[in-house]
Formats: structure tokens, sequence, C-alpha cells
């Protein structure tokens, strides 16, 4: 729909903003503690409350290992209770405002159509209720309103039937839902690790242990990290998907496992009877397979059925509930074996303190997964996927998946698996034990890309069909990041933006004059749609569309600097240069034309001026950032000095001293251009650097209406580019042999005048020294004193 392919301007991640995670669905809220599968991790932004899980010194973490089922869960619930595992939960089906809507849509011709008629109003409505800044509010919006359908939908559904129309639509629905809660949870991600890559320092923290290992892989690498995320996702949805799952369980808690099994042999010592089937004759977990007996019919049934019951558990994420459901039929044992996956972490190794904490995890990690691999190999259909999933063991876990998003979820949980267990290896945490599983496991160089060309290798027809969903499709490109439209031609037809182009373009040249603020509206919401899922030429283009009317020149300027501040954040300088070279030179005094030519005599609004000086700061940057590229490429290309070939004749070496000449005339020219070329790019960094009137990116006024995300994004430009300014122009000074310049450098950023240090971190700091104590050498090497002054005789 129109309405559903509109997307808001990806904006900077706002300081203390809530944790980042996969929306939810307000039928069943997720259980966000739940260990979903081996190496589950929670998005969060910077927040106090995550840091507590790494030593003292160590980084806080974007990444919080969510807790698993600690050994105190193995005893948290009476074994001889008789309720059911699960209680059936209805409620929001059968509301009473929701039974008289569904039952007033059975009495439409298409009760499906009608109840996604209202989509495209909501939709529209939600956008326009959020500001620029507000995109995954929005996102989250997207999401209940499409569920808030599903879940009528489902109603009507129950009462006309699964072949019917309306289901079809229900699905197609509870797809969108689906991809807008999958762009929430990725692009969380993607936009906080564009700013924030150049801003973290690397964790300092000894590894330790394995878990410590893991924490900083997650933190670190993108692909892993989103890989899990995507691993989250699936299994929400499947958490979804299960809600009646309660009347498919038949178990009751029991005594004992197996009872059936055990009355028979009771039965038996008592019988004088020499016909009986023969049974196993010992009841330990591993009796049937060491005995190569097997158990009473009964007993046999209800196995199956349990083991296929842990599984749908287990690719739900509901780890804690496969195991609580494990000890209510007496299986104690098999909920440990679901236990084992945790890394290993002792606390006491560094926390320095007197007083014991516990441990974490499985120190025999190694061994168990060995084990899981060999169980995956041997054992029933479901019992070996369980086992699969645990090890990272691929093929049996796939022998179980029906759907296009079991497969996924079972590449994408390999995926995962295998690159933590790689990291181990490298840091030398692994077990001895993995070296026991196969080749083909610990060489797998897994990708997110190669995930979906195994998928397209599919021997299942029912997963080749739904690769060419649309919504799969689009599910499949948002993961592999590729949101530029190049790869989706098959939507070519119905969503090609120049189908929008002619009603576009009247629109613009009839408003011109009639409707002139709502033309204004119309093309800055224009511009927040194309953004964030645009290829960077769009993003550029897209300021042509704010500057259609000269009226919005000051918007426009707003426009350009919020991207420009992006384009900077990810070091995209060509692209900012583009966007500031699309802006009019006269843009500044035609701004100040139009607020004096409406008889104004007060100075700007705030966020004008404000906007203006960004502009400027913007300029001297980009200005500074050329400056060094011309330098740099200029040092680069020094001219050859000519060299004589041993036992050269008379007339070689009159030529060899000809070229001489050149190369001396050379080398002064190519010295004298040098030497220009450093004093403009010194100049035009500390116009940064010395930025007047409160230092660059800061701004002189206060708005009425104080943007937070604007004043974010630029406190954290100034933390990015000025130390990236300042180390260019150290090498700039040290490769010129300035070296008495360059430590006066360290005056300039420790001066309380200024405050540069502030926007350091420690580790720029100890950095930017150690540059400055190679000048000090180089100029006691040279016969001056440390600072560069001469020595006193």
């Amino acid at each position: 729909t129109v309405a559903a392919r509109r997307r808001k301007k990806v904006a900077f991640p706002s300081p203390g903003g809530s944790p980042i995670v996969p929306s939810l669905t307000p039928a069943r809220s997720l259980q966000r503690n739940t260990p979903a599968s081996l190496f589950r991790q929670a998005v969060t932004p910077r927040v106090s409350g995550v840091s507590s899980i790494l030593v003292p010194g160590g980084r806080t973490p974007r990444y919080a290992s969510r807790t698993g089922l600690s050994s105190a869960n193995l005893e948290d619930s009476d074994w001889t209770n008789t309720s059911p595992v699960f209680e059936l939960d209805n409620s929001s089906f059968f509301r009473d405002d929701e039974a008289n809507l569904s039952s007033a849509l059975l009495k439409e011709d298409d009760p499906g159509e009608a109840a996604a008629a209202s989509l495209f109003p909501e939709f529209l409505a939600a956008f326009l209720k959020h500001s620029s800044s507000a995109v995954f509010e929005l996102l989250e919006d997207y999401q209940n309103i499409c569920q808030e359908k599903v879940e009528v939908l489902q109603a009507v559904v129950l009462r006309a039937g699964q072949n019917s129309k309306t289901a079809g639509v229900r699905w197609l629905l509870q797809q969108e839902n689906c991809t807008w809660r999958l762009v929430a949870s990725l692009y969380r991600d993607r936009v906080q690790l564009a700013l924030e890559d150049e801003m973290m320092i690397d964790m300092a923290v000894p590894s330790e242990s394995e878990k410590v290992v893991v924490e900083q892989l997650f933190q670190r690498d993108a692909v892993i990290r989103q890989g899990q995320l995507v691993v989250d996702w699936l299994e929400s949805i499947a958490k979804d998907q299960i809600g009646n799952f309660s009347d498919n369980i038949e178990y009751y808690a029991k005594n004992v496992c197996w009872e059936n099994t055990l009355h028979a042999l009771k039965t038996r010592r008592k019988s004088t009877s020499d016909f009986y089937i023969p049974l196993v004759t010992e009841l330990d977990p591993d009796a049937p397979l060491r005995q190569q007996r097997p158990l009473a019919d009964l007993d046999r049934e209800d196995d199956a059925r349990l083991l296929k019951n842990l599984f749908t558990l287990i690719r739900a994420g509901m780890t804690d509930e496969a195991q609580r459901l494990c000890k209510r039929c007496g299986q104690a044992w098999r909920a440990a074996t679901l236990e084992g996956w945790k890394l290993y972490h002792d606390p006491n190794m560094s926390s320095g303190s007197s007083e014991l904490q516990p441990v974490e995890g499985n120190p025999n990690r190694g061994i168990w997964k060995a084990c899981c691999w060999r169980m995956a190999e041997e054992l029933n259909r479901y019992e070996r996927a369980i086992y699969a999933s645990l090890s990272g063991n691929i093929k049996p876990l796939l022998a179980v998946c029906e759907s296009w998003e079991d497969c996924v979820w079972a590449y994408f949980r390999v995926m995962v698996d295998s690159l933590v267990e790689k990291e181990l290896v490298s840091s030398g945490m692994a077990h001895q034990e993995l070296e026991t599983l196969p080749r083909e496991y610990l060489e797998a160089n897994w990708t997110m890309e190669k995930v979906f060309e195994e998928l397209q290798a599919s021997e299942s027809k029912r997963v080749l069909d739904e690769t060419k969903e649309h919504y799969h499709v689009i599910q499949k490109f948002v993961i592999l990041g590729d949101m530029d439209g190049k790869n989706l031609p098959r939507f070519s037809d119905s969503c090609t933006v120049a189908q929008q182009a002619p009603p576009c373009s009247q629109f613009c040249t009839q408003s011109r004059t009639s409707q002139p603020s709502l033309q204004y509206k119309y093309l800055q919401r224009l511009a927040k749609i194309f953004i964030p899922t645009s290829d960077d030429q769009k993003k550029i283009d897209v300021i042509d569309w704010l500057l259609f009317d000269p009226a919005h020149r000051a918007e426009a300027l707003k426009q350009s600097n919020a991207i420009m501040r992006k384009f900077l954040a990810l070091q995209k300088h060509d692209a900012a240069k583009a966007v500031f070279s699309k802006v009019p030179e006269d843009s500044m005094r035609e701004i100040y034309s139009q607020w004096t030519g409406v008889g104004q005599t007060a100075p700007l609004p705030a966020e004008d001026e404000n906007a203006i000086r960004e502009h400027l700061c913007i300029r001297a940057y980009l200005e500074a950032y050329e400056a060094f590229t011309d330098w740099f490429s200029h040092s680069g290309s020094a001219p050859q000095k000519p060299a004589l070939a041993p036992g050269a004749k008379f007339t070689e070496r009159v030529a060899n001293e000809m070229k001489e000449k050149e190369y001396e005339a050379s080398m002064t020219a190519w010295s004298s251009r040098l030497d220009v070329l450093t004093e403009d790019v010194k100049e035009r960094i500390y116009n940064v650097l010395l930025f007047v009137d409160g230092g660059w990116m800061v701004d002189n006024r206060e708005g009425s209406e104080p943007d937070e995300e604007r004043s974010h994004q630029m406190a954290a430009l100034r933390s990015l580019c000025l130390p990236r300014l300042t180390f260019l122009l150290l090498s700039v000074l040290q490769s010129s042999s300035r070296h008495q310049e360059a430590l006066r450098l360290a005056d300039i950023i420790s001066s309380d005048q200024h405050k540069l240090y502030q926007v350091f971190s420690k580790e720029e700091l100890r950095r930017f020294l150690q540059k400055l104590r190679e000048s000090s050498l180089a100029l006691l090497d040279q016969g001056h004193d440390p600072l560069g002054y001469e020595l006193q005789s």
C-alpha cells in the first residue's frame, strides 16, 4: 500500500533512549529474558543497567547477554502439580468490542477487505502524528495497527473457516506486521552502529572467560549481532503463532518418568507367565539405547509427543518453558541437557573481592557440545533436531523445518553458533573436545548471503515457493541491508516511483500559488519518505525538491544540514560535499532578505540563525578536509631522483646529469607547492578547531523549541570530527618536520578557553600524547630541547 511504503527519516540514536528490542504484539508480549537461542542478545543503547555484566573498567556494551535459566529454575516448580503446562488465553480474540466488530464484518461481502480498509488512514494518521526523529515510535505504531487488524480478522476466521478469503488477508497483514518488526529491530542496530563506531574505543577487558570473549564479539561484530537479531525476530513470530499450543499438550505432572514401563515391569515380576513383550529392565535415561530394548507403547507415544512439543518451544525461543515441561513430565535429566549451552564465566578471577561470587555457565561446555552433536546423529527425528539446534548441526535441524521462516531460523542459528565457536577458538578459550566435531562445521564460512543462497537450493517445494512470496523477498533484502530497490525488479510494475511522478508534479505546480503552506509540508514529508531507504545519490537529489520554492530556503538549509550531519558521521565526505554544492550560494542572503521583506526589524529566529551558523561550520570542515586531501595527494607524488646504472658510458652520464638538473628543479617546485598546501591545510584545520563564537557545531542562541535530536547529533560530530582533524594536522606537521608546531597543538587542546580536550576520549588523548612524544624525540635528535628550543651551552 502507499501508506505502508512510506518511511520516516532515519535519525541518530537519541541519548537515554528506550531499550532497542523487537516491537511486541499487544496480545502476547514477548518475554525479553527468555534465552531464545544459544547466544541471545538484547539490543540496548548506553544505559547504566547493563554495565554490570562487564568486569570493572570495561566499556558499557550496547548488547547485553540475556539472562538464561539459572540452576535455581530447575527447582522452581512443583513436579506433582496437576495443572497443564500452558494456560489458554484467547481473551484478546473475544473481547466484547472485537466480537461485535467481527459479527459486523461477517455481514460484509469481503470481511478481510472491509477490516483492512481503515489501515490506510490509520497509517497516515500515525505518520503525521510523529516528528521526523521518532522513526522507531512510528514503526511501533505500524506494528500495533497491523496487529489489531490481525486479531479482528482472527475472530472472523474462527467463524468463517481457515480456507476463506479473509484468512488470506489476515496472513498478509500478519506478514506486514512481521516486516515492520524486522525493520525496527535491525535498523535500530544499524543506525546506532553508524554513529557509535567512530565514538567508541576498544574494550580493554581481558579475555578471562568464554562469556567475556563472546560479549566483546557481539559488541564489535555487526554481522553476528544482526544475525542474532534475525533469530530473535523469527522466534518471536513463532511464539505469537503458538497461542493455542496448550490445547495440544496433554502432559500432566508425573512423579516418575515412563510410568507405563515401570508399571509393566512391576506387574511382570508378580506374574508367572512366560509370554511378554521384551522391555527395558532399567529406567535410567540411557537404558533404551544401551540395552537396545523398547519402552512401553504408551511411553513411546508420550515421548514422541513430548519431543515434538519441546522442539516447538525451542523454535519459539522458549527454552525455559521447554525445561519446565521436561520436569513436569518426570524428565529433569532432559531439562539439564538443555542447560549446557551457557558460556562459562568465573567472576572471582577478575573481581578482586574477598567475597566469593557464584560461577556462571558450563565449564565443560565443549564436552556437552560434542555429545549434543553425536546425539543429533543417532536419536529420533525431533530429538535429533533439538540437540542439533544446540550444537550447530544443520542437517538434522533442516529435516524438521517445514517453512521459509523455519529454514531461515535454522541457518541463522547455526551461523551465529559457528561464528561464536570460531571466536572462542581464536581466543584460546575453546575446549579440546570441539576438535572432535566435523571439519565442515569448524571450517564453515557462513554469511548472510550464503544463507539465502542455500535456501534457493532447498529440496522442499514449499520452501522454494515461499522464497518467492513478496513479503519474504522484502524481508530478505531488509536482512541483507539491500534497500536501494535495485534488486526488487518484481515490484517495479506496482511500486515504481515514476507512476507517482505525474500527480506529484501536477500538485506542486498547482499548489505553488493556491496552497503554498500545503505544498511546503508535502515536499518536506516527501523528502523524509525517501531518505531512510534510498541510496546516497537519492538523498542528495532530494534537496532539489526542498529548493523547489525559494520561499522555503530556510527549511531547505535545515534539511541539507541534517543530511550532511549523517554523511559526516559516516565519513562520506564526497556525499556531504555534493549536498553542500546543491545549496545556492545566496541562501543566507535570501533568508535575511525574506525576513526583512515582511517588515521584520527583530533578529532572525534562533532556529534560522543556528541553521546558518551550522552551514558555515560544515563548510569550514569540508574545506579543511579537502585541503588535507590535496596535501596528501601532492605529498605522495614527489619526483623520483634518476639513478645512474653501474658502468654507464660517458653519454649516459651526461644524460643523467641533465635529468638530475630537471629533478632538482621539479623537486624545488614540488617542495614549494607542498609548503603552500601545508600552510593551507594548517589554516583551514585551525579554522575548525578554533571556530569563532563558542566553537565548531555549537549554537549561539537557544530556539523556542529545543531540538534534542539535533543537539545530540552536533555534540556527537564534535567528538568524531575534532579529534579526527587534530590527528590529520599532526600527521601533516610531523611529515613536514614541523615538530615544534606540532607541540603547540598541546596548548590549544588543553586550553580552557576552547575546552577541546572535552571531546577527546581517554584513548584518543593517550594517542595524542604519544604523537607529541615522537615529535619531542625528533627535536632531541636535532639538538634541541624537548619543546624545540635551542639548548643553552
